[in-house]
């Protein structure tokens, strides 16, 4: 079904494909496409996410290696998907943990075990790279909402449904010490955009291999960073920058996401928009919908006159999904 594509993700099979198209809102029908499609031979499996305002129009057009449906909500989605072993696939990056596993099923289920673990690549003992032979990668992929760009915008207000708010049942609350105009340098390995210091220190939380974090008020970026021994790092005096520790065994502070944001656009990620006189029936409207993660609303006062008083409902993925998936002979993956 040609056009009308809003969005391409890496997907594993037709089936995978089927059900990203049944989580994301927008999703009316979809497309899926093996390495012929690619610019990269090395990596192959396209998701096309596509919407229409009207299914029935819709006119097929006959093409190899594709393969085309709808998603299915009403009734239970097969799971095969999530329990098939690919062979000969790498699902690339995203590794927090790795070990040596005399089995492909030792990897399998220490993955399993780990709730950190959302799906894994396995190396077997005759793969011809003799230095990773036998090597288990267990792999993280957030499940919590991050507005992928964060942008200052006079006249708009963001915030997070209130369903995001999630508890750790524990009973202690988190100390969350952050120091001002303090960067510990070096030990980054990943970056993602963050609303506030405390939101950076709750993704730093999430993620298993973060130790501590810097956030930076310039970017809107939280730094994680991963050390062995945080007893050696040396703080460095920065402004505009706040840093801190991964929070464990204790529940974390939610202020982050009650928090409204002004002057902030969470760009992006729009399924459903409208129009609505103030940001607490955004917001109101936002936590109502399951599948809304966070919303931005346009105030009277903003400068273009028909986007005023707009309220833009915003989905993001918490399901695993690999980044990257690769054609790599004699390597197992899985979820």
């Amino acid at each position: 079904y040609r056009g009308n594509d809003f969005e391409n993700v890496p997907a594993v099979s037709p089936q995978h494909c089927q059900f990203l198209c049944i989580k994301h809102p927008r999703c009316t029908h979809f497309t899926y496409a093996t390495s012929k499609y690619s610019t990269d031979p090395k990596i192959k499996m396209h998701c096309f996410l596509k919407h229409t305002q009207n299914v029935s129009q819709l006119e097929p057009v006959r093409e190899e290696e594709l393969f085309s449906g709808f998603p299915t909500r009403n009734c239970r989605p097969s799971n095969v998907w999530a329990t098939t072993r690919y062979e000969g696939l790498h699902f690339f990056g995203h590794d927090y943990h790795d070990f040596e596993a005399d089995s492909l099923e030792n990897c399998q289920e220490m993955c399993t075990k780990d709730p950190d673990c959302h799906f894994f690549t396995y190396v077997p003992p005759f793969y011809r790279d003799k230095n990773i032979r036998k090597k288990c990668f267990l792999k993280f992929s957030w499940n919590v909402p991050i507005p992928s760009s964060l942008i200052q915008t006079l006249g708009v207000v963001s915030g997070f449904s209130d369903s995001v708010q999630k508890t750790t049942g524990f009973k202690e609350k988190c100390k969350e010490e952050i120091f001002a105009k303090t960067h510990y340098p070096g030990n980054d390995f990943e970056n993602v955009p963050a609303a506030s210091p405390q939101h950076c220190q709750f993704l730093c939380s999430t993620h298993p291999r973060c130790t501590h974090f810097t956030f930076t008020t310039i970017n809107m970026h939280c730094y994680m960073k991963n050390t062995k021994n945080i007893s050696e790092l040396v703080p460095v005096r920065s402004e505009e920058l706040f840093s801190g520790f991964s929070t464990q065994n204790c529940e974390p502070s939610n202020g982050w996401a009650t928090t409204r944001y002004e002057s902030l656009h969470f760009l992006g990620h729009d399924y459903h928009d409208f129009k609505t006189e103030t940001p607490e029936i955004c917001r109101e409207m936002c936590t109502k919908d399951p599948d809304c993660h966070f919303y931005t609303y346009f105030l009277p006062s903003y400068h273009i006159e028909n986007t005023r008083k707009k309220c833009f409902l915003k989905f993001h993925w918490t399901v695993p999904i690999p980044s990257v998936i690769k054609n790599i002979p004699g390597i197992v993956s899985a979820f």
